[in-house]
């Protein structure tokens, strides 16, 4: 932000490209987020179901 605003340096288009490249990067961790979630509840669902029927029985 400080490139963009000429605080540190006169080179705003540097700023712009980085900071929409920030914007690009934080945009995507949802998405990652939401697929490594997936594949991690896929993965021990039958366990953690498994485990819950344990306790409740005993």
């Amino acid at each position: 932000m400080c490139l963009a605003m000429k605080v540190i340096g006169n080179i705003m288009a540097v700023g712009i490209v980085i900071g929409v490249l920030g914007i690009a990067m934080v945009s995507l961790t949802y998405p990652i987020y939401k697929k490594i979630l997936k594949s991690r509840k896929a993965k021990y669902s039958k366990e953690i179901l498994e485990l819950s029927e344990k306790i409740i029985n005993n």
